[in-house]
């Protein structure tokens, strides 16, 4: 788990890897699933899972994909616009 929004009811686990394709879906599907079954998981029954995949950087197409497969992906170049002043 990552965080967890109390008042919207929104769970968020992440996978944080140094190189894009070696984010193994699957190793982290299971992982989620067996946190949501233990009892510390359960609370977040009927809450929003939210997955997300860090990297230091994904390519368009690649991102594009994970993005359709419902995932939520960042890398260091969306950090940086984050933290970036506005005027």
């Amino acid at each position: 788990m990552v965080a967890c929004d109390e008042d919207r009811k929104v769970v968020r686990f992440g996978s944080c890897k140094r190189a894009p394709e070696r984010h193994d879906l699957g190793v982290f599907e299971g992982h989620v699933g067996r946190y949501l079954h233990r009892a510390e998981g359960r609370r977040f029954t009927g809450w929003t899972h939210e997955k997300a995949l860090y990297s230091p950087a994904f390519e368009p197409a690649r991102r594009g994909a994970l993005q359709r497969r419902g995932y939520l992906v960042h890398d260091l170049a969306d950090f940086a616009a984050w933290l970036a002043p506005t005027d």
